[in-house]
């Protein structure tokens, strides 16, 4: 903002001698003029504030943008903005006018419930309207309970900095004679935890080998066998995790060792695939744990 686009007091302001300036720091106990001039970000005519999010919690229906601002006219005011996010880690981008003024502090909390880490990430930006363009990005973070992102006294982070959100899916169960799978959602990024997962084999006098798979739809990027054969007619429950050192099959539990360092992206798979396995072998309550990111 040039000096000629100022109102005529904020010139004066600028334009006062040292003495006054001096006269009023005497007064400014706690130094809220280097304060206020170091932190406010002046929002003129064309100046927006937008908000982008990307949610997976269901039980998150609505974002609260509050916008603390100081008016040309001296008043202060806190505003509210809303947003309702999607479920379904797609983005979402809301755009406000919040006014002329100085913007003095930022928050975002959503609603109803607090979401755990990992599952509500927001960015918060002023926006150029005329020029189309971002000016500064005041908040980048997610929302979760006990933590409000907040600028200016927030910590920005990445999506995929720090820990994620545990998230269990559903057991499944697939068709018999057909492997299980899962894809990663878009805008996610995984980290196997655990897989569980029932195995029934028909009476075909065969030996079947489960192979635990990590990959993309054209490669694999680890194949994870189970060390001993499942015979016919045998039902046995899975457990696939990164043990260190496998135990052994016992009690009708049986055990595949998977690495914890792979990180699986949008569209990346977690399947199986049993060699020698029959038309009436059969995959029962396959669920899966996993350590989930917001990735943009």
């Amino acid at each position: 903002m040039t000096l000629s686009d100022k109102p005529s007091s904020i010139i004066a302001q600028n334009i006062k001698t040292k003495r006054h300036r001096d006269i009023e720091r005497e007064y400014d106990v706690f130094n809220q003029l280097d304060h206020f001039s170091q932190r406010a970000i002046w929002n003129g005519v064309h100046h927006r504030l937008q908000l982008r999010s990307f949610n997976s919690d269901i039980l998150v229906t609505l974002l609260t943008l509050r916008v603390r601002m100081l008016f040309l006219n001296g008043t202060i005011e806190d505003i509210s903005f809303y947003q309702s996010p999607t479920a379904d880690r797609a983005e979402n981008l809301s755009t406000f006018d919040v006014g002329v003024g100085w913007i003095l502090s930022v928050m975002v909390h959503a609603e109803p419930a607090e979401p755990r880490r990992g599952t509500t990430y927001v960015i918060v930006r002023t926006f150029d309207n005329k020029a189309q363009a971002h000016t500064a990005e005041l908040i980048a973070a997610y929302v979760s309970g006990g933590h409000h992102s907040a600028w200016p006294d927030g910590i920005q982070e990445g999506p995929t900095d720090g820990n994620g959100a545990m998230i269990t899916f559903d057991s499944f169960n697939p068709v018999a004679g057909a492997q299980w799978s899962a894809e990663v959602p878009t805008n996610a990024r995984w980290r196997i935890v655990t897989v569980r997962a029932r195995f029934v084999t028909d009476a075909t006098v065969i030996n079947r080998r489960l192979h635990v798979n990590l990959g993309d739809i054209d490669t694999d990027y680890v194949d994870c066998p189970r060390a001993g054969d499942h015979p016919a007619s045998t039902t046995r429950d899975y457990n696939m995790a990164h043990w260190g050192s496998t135990p052994a099959e016992s009690d009708g539990e049986d055990y595949v060792n998977i690495p914890d360092t792979i990180f699986l992206r949008a569209g990346d798979f977690i399947f199986s695939r049993t060699t020698n396995m029959q038309p009436a072998d059969d995959w029962f309550g396959v669920t899966i744990v996993a350590e989930e990111w917001i990735e943009i």
